[in-house]
C-alpha cells in the first residue's frame, strides 16, 4: 500500500460498508483504524455493529435512502479510504434484494473516480493497518526542547 504512494492522513477518515458475513472478521481491523486516529463513516448496519463494540462511527445513508449518502461522502472528499466487502446475499432483482450489490458497485466506482483507495478484501485492509502501524513506528516524532534540537542539529553539522 505504501509503495503505491497512497497516503492515509493521520487525521483522515474511512468509509466502511461491511457485509454481514464479514463483520466479525472486520472488527479488529476497524478498531485498529479507529485506534490510528482514523474517523469512521459507516452504513447503518456496520455503524450499529461498531457501536455495539464501542467504536464510534458516523452513520451514512445507503443510496436508496436519499442524500447525503455513501457516494456523496466519497465524492465530497470527506473520506480518504473505503473498506467495502461484497455482499453475496440474495439475487439481483427489482424487489430490493440486489441493492447491496448495486450499492457496492456505486461505492467502488465513486472511490475509483476520486482516486480514493478502495479495499474489498479484509486481508488487504489488515495489511494496510500493519503497514500504517509500522510506518508510524519508524516516523514517530519525539518532543524535544529547543536546546536539544539545536544540539542534535549541531552534532549533525559537525559530522558532515
Amino acid at each position: 500500500f505504501l509503495s503505491t504512494m497512497q497516503e492515509l492522513p493521520p487525521d483522515g477518515a474511512a468509509l466502511c460498508s461491511i457485509a454481514d458475513a464479514d463483520k466479525e472478521e472486520a472488527l479488529p481491523i476497524l478498531r485498529a483504524l479507529h485506534g490510528l486516529g482514523i474517523r469512521l463513516y459507516a452504513t447503518a448496519g456496520t455503524a450499529a455493529f461498531l457501536s455495539e463494540s464501542a467504536i464510534p462511527a458516523t452513520t451514512v445513508q445507503k443510496l436508496r435512502d436519499g442524500h447525503p449518502n455513501v457516494v456523496d461522502v466519497i465524492r465530497s472528499g470527506q473520506v480518504h479510504l473505503v473498506v467495502n466487502t461484497v455482499s453475496s446475499s440474495g439475487p439481483v432483482a427489482n424487489n430490493g434484494a440486489g441493492e447491496p450489490l448495486r450499492d457496492g458497485y456505486e461505492i467502488r466506482r465513486a472511490s475509483v473516480e476520486r482516486r480514493i483507495p478502495c479495499l474489498t478484501s479484509l486481508d488487504t485492509a489488515r495489511a494496510l493497518v500493519q503497514a500504517h502501524r509500522a510506518w508510524r513506528r519508524e516516523h514517530r516524532s519525539r518532543v524535544a526542547t529547543l536546546g536539544e534540537y539545536v544540539g542534535a542539529v549541531s552534532a549533525e553539522v559537525v559530522r558532515a
